[in-house]
């Protein structure tokens, strides 16, 4: 399908289609209020809360940490490193003083900071 006029698309898009500017829902769309409320709807389907803690070192000043909480306990039940940009090089000794845990899950989300 074409869309015919100024920034015409050659072939179906969403965004052309519908005259949608991925760059304008960026302000609505920041990587704080998309955690909020991704952790907020993990709170009310698992019962869980997720919580920032800014005492641990990272790799990055990008990079945050958080625990996991599961219903009113006080201690955590899991804990995760999320680096939201893609890195070119990202070396993790197992045995490194950034945080004592027992097991790691690396997701990577490959996305530009810019």
């Amino acid at each position: 399908m074409t869309v015919n006029g100024p920034g015409a698309c050659t072939s179906f898009n969403f965004c052309c289609f519908y005259r949608f500017n991925q760059e304008k829902l960026r302000d609505f769309f920041t990587l704080d209020s998309v955690l909020d409320g991704m952790f907020g709807l993990a709170k009310t389907l698992f019962n869980i809360e997720i919580r920032p803690k800014s005492d641990v070192q990272t790799w990055h000043p990008d990079c945050r940490y958080y625990e996991i909480f599961e219903g009113g306990n006080a201690e955590p039940i899991a804990s995760f490193f999320l680096d939201p940009y893609q890195r070119y090089v990202l070396l993790l000794n197992t045995n490194s003083r950034l945080n004592k845990v027992a097991s790691m899950l690396s997701e990577n989300i490959n996305r530009s900071p810019f």
